[in-house]
């Protein structure tokens, strides 16, 4: 899970933090500004809506719902292909853990065989 303090803070150097949102599968340190949704998932990965997103497609922000909608019809989305996520070739414990491990949204926790 990425750290994303250098792109949100790219976005503060900008001018941006009032004016842009970003949504993110990683996750932000204390000292991030603006409206930044972070640990996001599996959403993309199960080729869900945020797969979907097109520049200029609007997104509603609930924060204290915890929600994201994206303000797109059913019938719109049905008609964009998701984007496929390529993984990266892991080898050794890397392999091992995402091959095993649940996702971060569930404890991003690794099942091990219990020994007698």
């Amino acid at each position: 899970m990425p750290e994303m303090l250098m792109p949100s803070s790219a976005l503060f150097a900008r001018g941006l933090d009032r004016s842009v949102a970003m949504v993110t599968d990683g996750r932000y340190s204390g000292v991030t500004h603006g409206p930044c949704v972070g640990y996001v998932v599996p959403e993309a990965a199960d080729r869900g809506p945020i797969s979907r997103v097109r520049n200029g497609d609007l997104i509603r922000i609930d924060i204290p719902g915890r929600r994201l909608d994206l303000l797109v019809s059913e019938e719109e989305l049905l008609k964009r292909p998701a984007v496929e996520l390529k993984p990266r070739t892991l080898g050794g414990f890397l392999k091992l853990y995402v091959g095993h491990v649940s996702a971060s949204d569930s404890g991003c926790v690794m099942e091990t065989a219990a020994r007698d």
